[in-house]
């Protein structure tokens, strides 16, 4: 607990000198042995994130900064300023920054008899929210797509997106060019949404959060290959003549006609497809598996080994039905769920490796009942010092 008023306006000093620049040599030796306390470490990193402390000054309404640093130190119980506010006491906006360091460096020091009740009380207000999905067309147009809207563009074809996904039908003239040269479109799916999209062989591909997939306008005669960023779910026209080829990050997956689920995101160590029907060869630069339905492959990386499990499917398909499902998954895999699904950042402070989890998270959950239901079946303890951000610690 800081004591001592002083104590407080040197520290705060030294974040504002680090962020100015101006620190001294001693000074900056200071700071890096303050900031080796995993706490300072991560106020120095949430402090250096872009707009952050602009954002925190804007939900001052005709902001007063003099006024708001005293009203600070009287609830933080430190009573009036021990010095003279020295290098940051010029300017409104540097007592302005003091104020938002000042308070975050209290956090972190004073006691939080209510920090679960604030962490509930922002978590309760948190639901997935979708967003506008963005189709990036072969000429390099991106159009915001809105549910129940119908394009006509010249020149491109006819675009709609409804109950049955995005379904694009080109104009005959690009219709003509892509039989030739193979023009492709970008679907992205932000986070807190998912999207259908139907191909142009009648493929029926469903996209999760902050995933993206890059297909021809038309495909060629010899195959049907598409790119996929994220995770998809896929609903293969059959065809013995064309195979349909996903590429991913990690692996290639080969079918004629299936359905199954791939989920390769470029910021998880795992990447995982599972075969729902038919069958589906799986490949990377360590070999080939071939997939029978109820069977999974995973594997960490494009060099690494396929390896091959059996599983319950439905519990990777959940998404498309507004649910988060996990079966024996590490801590890791479901928090980046909950990551895309409620847009939050995390700081996780335990080996995600040491636990295994499963169970189902309704996308009508608020993020308190998500926090609730992680709390009860683990030893996890969720906190939220803002909206913005969900810390993980081991309970003590």
């Amino acid at each position: 607990m800081i004591d001592n008023s002083e104590l407080l306006e040197h520290w705060t000093e030294l974040f504002i000198g680090y962020l100015n620049g101006t620190l001294s040599e001693s000074e900056a030796a200071e700071f890096e042995e303050l900031t080796r306390d995993p706490h300072f470490a991560a106020l120095r990193e949430r402090l250096t994130t872009s707009g952050y402390i602009a954002d925190r000054m804007a939900e001052y309404d005709a902001f007063d900064a003099h006024g708001a640093f005293g009203r600070f130190r009287t609830a933080a119980g430190l009573g009036k300023p021990a010095g003279t506010l020295r290098r940051w006491a010029v300017a409104a906006t540097g007592i302005a920054a003091a104020v938002v360091i000042a308070a975050g460096i209290a956090f972190l020091t004073h006691p939080q008899p209510d920090e679960r009740e604030r962490t509930l009380q922002l978590a309760d207000a948190i639901y997935p929210a979708p967003d506008k999905v963005t189709l990036t067309l072969a000429d390099g147009r991106k159009l915001q797509l809105d549910e129940q809207a119908e394009k006509q563009i010249e020149g491109v074809g006819r675009i709609s997106y409804g109950t049955e996904g995005v379904k694009y039908e080109a104009a005959p003239e690009v219709a003509e060019q892509a039989g030739e040269v193979p023009l492709y479109n970008e679907l992205s799916v932000p986070e807190g949404s998912k999207c259908l999209i139907t191909l142009e062989d009648g493929t029926r591909v469903w996209l999760n959060a902050r995933s993206t997939l890059r297909y021809p306008v038309k495909f060629t005669a010899g195959e049907r290959r598409v790119e996929l960023s994220g995770e998809g779910l896929f609903d293969v026209t059959h065809n013995p003549e064309r195979p349909f080829i996903v590429e991913a990050d990690k692996a290639t997956m080969t079918v004629r006609g299936t359905k199954f689920n791939v989920r390769d995101f470029n910021d998880e160590g795992m990447a995982s497809t599972t075969l729902l029907e038919g069958c589906v060869e799986v490949g990377n630069r360590s070999g080939t598996v071939t997939l029978a339905p109820g069977m999974q492959s995973r594997t960490r990386g494009a060099a690494e080994a396929l390896d091959v499990r059996e599983v319950d499917p439905t519990a990777y398909t959940a998404w498309t039905e507004d649910k988060i499902a996990f079966y024996n998954a590490d801590l890791e895999e479901v928090l980046a769920d909950i990551r895309r699904w409620y847009r939050v950042e995390m700081q996780v402070n335990v080996d995600p490796a040491q636990y295994a989890l499963t169970g189902k998270i309704p996308r009508d959950f608020s993020l308190a009942q998500v926090i609730d239901l992680l709390e009860a079946i683990t030893d996890l303890e969720l906190v939220m010092p803002d909206e913005k951000t969900l810390i993980v610690n081991k309970k003590q």
